[in-house]
C-alpha cells in the first residue's frame, strides 16, 4: 500500500500478488452496489480469466447469481469457500465458464467495513479442494488487510480533497481580503481628497466654487448618462412631432418663395434648426441603441469610397487623406446611413486631432468571421486616462461651445446595436486609431437606389389619416392632398371608424400614428383589417420602442415610417405601400 499512488493501482497489485506468490490461477477485487440489482462490481483482477472478467455478472442477492462464493461473502460477512466447482450445484451460473478456464476451487473472502461488508477479494484455484483452513485463513488475513488499505487509500483521499478544498478556500479568501483591502485603500483616498477639497474651499473662497461647480458637472454627467437611456426614448415622440411640424412647414413655405425674397433666409435657418433637432434626437437614441436602423447587405469598401468627397469637404488642406482598402468585397450588413454617420463622426474626431495637420488613413480588413474598418490619425494622441472615457457621452477635451460629446457615444451605440464593437488604440505623441468591427454578411448585396421618379409620388387614392397631433395631421394631409390623394382625417381610432364606417367608397390606406390616446395604432389597424380586409397599413411613429415592434406586432403587410421625415419620404412610403398590393387579411 505504500507503494500504491492510487486506490486502483493498490487493488492490480493486490490481484497480481495473490496469483503469482500464492499459486492461484485468477484473482479479483469487487464492490457491491446498493441498487436493487445488488450488483457486484468487479474493479481490479488478475490470472487466467481476465477477458472473461469484463463481463462478468455477480450479484449478492438471493437470486441464483447471488449463491457464488463473491455474493455469499459479502451477504454473510464471512468468508465463503466453494471446494468443487465443478461439482456444487450453487455455482451453476459459472461452471462452464470455469470448466473452460481450469477453475477447480474458489473462496470469496469479504472486505469489511466494522460489521458490513462493502467488497470481496475472490480467489480461483485449478485443483478441487485447493483451500484448506490454513490456507482460508492467511486469505482472510490478507482480506482483511487489503480493506483496511482501501479504507486508508480513502481517507488519505478524502483529507487530500479537504486539504486541495481548504487551500482554494483560503486563496479565495485572501483574494476577497485583498479586494476589501484594496477598496478600503480606494475609499480612503477619496475621503483624504474630500477633505482636501473642503479645506481648500474654506481656504478660499474662489477655488471653493470652482470646486463646487467641478462636483456638479460631474453629478450632472453621471445623472445624464443613467437617465439618457429613458429620456431619449421618452422624449422621441413629442420632440419628433414638433420637428415634423417645424421641419415640414419651413419645406413648404420654401417651395413658395422666391429664391431672393428677404425672408427666405429666415426660413433656410428655421428648416435647419429642424435638421439639427432631428440630427441631435438621432444622436441621442442612437446612444441609447433606440435608433431605428434600416438593415441592409453593403460592401464597406463602396461605402468609404462614396463619402471621399465628404471627407475632402471637411478636412483642411494640411490633413492628406489616404486610403487602404481591402481588394475582397468586406459585405456587412448594416443600415449605410448610419453607417456613415459613425465613420463622419471618427473622421470629424481625426480632423480635430490633427490642428497642425497630419495623415488621416481609412483602412479595411477581412479577419475570419469580421470586417475591420480602422480610422487613423497622426495627431496628439490621447492617454489612458482620456482613452478609457472617450465613449462616455457628453465627455469632450474639446473647448467650451466646439463639441456635444455625443459623436463618439453615438458612433458606439451605432456600431453595438449593428451588433459589432468599436475599439480605440493610442499613446500621447503617437496618434489614435479608432477600428469598427462588424460581422461579416452572407448574402447578396443590396442594389444601389435609383433617383426616384416625382411623378411615381402621385396618386389618386383614397387614404385614412389617423393622428393625435393637429399640426403633425393638417400637415401630412396638405402634403397627400397635394399629390392627387383623397385624404379622410381623424385624430383618434374612434373617429378613425367612425369615418370609415360612413365612408362607403375604398379606402386604399390606413396612415396611422403608433402611440394615441384612448386607442394604438396597432389595434387601430387590427380593427380597419378586420372590416376592411384589402386595406394597406402604413403605421408612422416617433417613437424607437413602439416602431421597433410595429412591422413584427401589426397585421399582415404593415409597413413603418419614422418621424421626422419631409414630404418626398413620406410621398414615397405611401407610394410603396399602395403598389405592393393588397394586403392579406391578418
Amino acid at each position: 500500500m505504500a507503494r500504491a499512488t492510487s486506490e486502483a493501482d493498490y487493488l492490480d497489485e493486490v490481484c497480481r500478488i495473490v496469483v503469482e506468490d500464492c499459486g492461484c490461477n485468477l484473482a479479483w477485487v469487487g464492490f457491491r452496489s446498493q441498487g436493487a440489482a445488488r450488483r457486484i462490481d468487479p474493479v481490479a483482477w488478475a490470472g487466467v480469466a481476465s477477458a472473461y472478467m469484463r463481463t462478468l455478472v455477480v450479484t449478492w442477492g438471493e437470486d441464483p447469481r447471488g449463491q457464488g462464493p463473491a455474493g455469499q461473502a459479502i451477504r454473510t460477512g464471512k468468508p465463503s469457500l466453494f471446494n468443487d466447482l465443478a461439482a456444487d450445484p450453487t455455482f451453476g451460473p459459472w461452471r462452464k465458464e470455469a470448466k473452460f478456464r481450469d477453475l477447480g476451487s474458489s473462496v470469496g473472502l469479504p472486505l469489511m467495513d466494522g460489521r458490513e461488508a462493502f467488497g470481496v477479494l475472490a480467489v480461483y484455484a485449478s485443483e478441487p479442494d485447493a483451500f484448506g483452513e490454513a490456507h482460508v485463513r492467511v486469505l482472510d488475513e490478507l482480506a482483511e488487510g487489503l480493506a483496511r488499505g482501501i479504507l486508508t487509500l480513502r481517507l488519505r483521499e478524502s483529507e487530500r480533497r479537504a486539504q486541495e478544498a481548504l487551500r482554494v478556500t483560503s486563496l479565495h479568501l485572501q483574494r476577497l481580503n485583498d479586494e476589501l483591502e484594496q477598496r478600503v485603500q480606494e475609499r480612503t483616498k477619496d475621503l483624504v481628497r474630500a477633505n482636501e477639497e473642503l479645506t481648500a474651499r474654506i481656504l478660499d473662497r474662489d477655488r471653493a466654487e470652482e470646486a463646487l461647480r467641478r462636483s456638479e458637472e460631474k453629478l450632472r454627467h453621471v445623472q445624464k448618462m443613467e437617465a439618457i437611456g429613458t429620456l431619449a426614448g421618452g422624449v422621441a415622440h413629442d420632440f419628433n412631432n414638433l420637428l415634423q411640424v417645424i421641419s415640414g412647414y419651413s419645406e413648404m413655405a420654401l417651395e413658395k418663395v422666391e429664391a431672393d425674397h428677404p425672408i427666405r433666409g429666415l426660413l433656410e435657418t428655421i428648416q435647419r434648426a429642424g435638421q439639427k433637432g432631428a440630427s441631435l434626437t438621432r444622436q441621442l437614441l442612437a446612444f441609447s441603441r433606440k435608433q431605428v436602423l434600416a438593415p441592409e447587405i453593403l460592401d464597406l469598401n463602396t461605402l468609404v469610397g462614396d463619402m471621399e468627397m465628404f471627407f475632402q469637404r471637411v478636412l483642411k488642406e494640411d490633413i492628406r487623406l489616404a486610403f487602404d482598402l481591402h481588394p475582397d468585397l468586406c459585405l456587412v450588413e448594416a443600415d449605410p446611413g448610419q453607417l456613415q454617420q459613425v465613420i463622419m463622426n471618427l473622421v470629424s474626431n481625426a480632423k480635430d486631432a490633427m490642428p497642425k495637420g497630419g495623415v488621416l488613413t481609412l483602412r479595411t480588413a477581412c479577419a475570419g468571421a469580421s470586417i475591420q474598418l480602422s480610422v487613423s490619425d497622426t495627431g496628439e494622441g490621447m492617454t489612458p486616462e482620456v482613452a478609457a472615457r472617450v465613449f462616455e457621452p457628453f465627455f469632450t477635451t474639446k473647448g467650451v461651445g466646439k463639441g456635444t460629446g455625443l459623436g463618439l457615444s453615438t458612433a458606439l451605440g451605432i456600431v453595438e446595436q449593428s451588433g459589432g464593437s468599436l475599439e480605440v488604440a493610442s499613446r500621447p505623441g503617437e496618434g489614435t486609431t479608432f477600428t469598427v468591427v462588424l460581422p461579416r454578411a452572407e448574402g447578396i448585396l443590396a442594389p444601389r437606389e435609383s433617383p426616384r421618379n416625382a411623378d411615381r409620388e402621385l396618386g389618386s387614392e383614397t387614404l385614412l389619416l389617423v393622428e393625435d397631433d393637429a399640426g403633425v395631421r393638417h400637415l401630412t394631409a396638405h402634403h397627400l392632398v397635394a399629390s392627387g390623394y383623397q385624404v379622410l382625417e381623424a385624430p383618434d381610432g374612434p373617429s378613425a371608424l367612425e369615418a370609415l364606417r360612413s365612408h362607403p367608397e375604398p379606402v386604399h390606406l390606413l396612415l396611422t400614428d403608433m402611440v394615441m390616446p384612448g386607442m394604438c395604432g396597432r389595434e387601430l389597424a387590427e380593427r380597419v383589417t378586420a372590416l376592411r380586409p384589402e386595406i394597406r397599413v402604413l403605421f408612422m411613429s416617433g417613437y424607437p420602442d413602439i416602431a421597433q415592434a410595429a412591422e413584427a406586432e401589426g397585421p399582415a403587410g404593415a409597413v413603418l415610417i419614422t418621424k421626422p421625415f419631409d414630404r418626398a419620404r413620406l410621398l414615397g412610403a405611401v407610394r410603396d405601400t399602395l403598389d405592393a398590393g393588397p394586403a392579406t387579411p391578418a
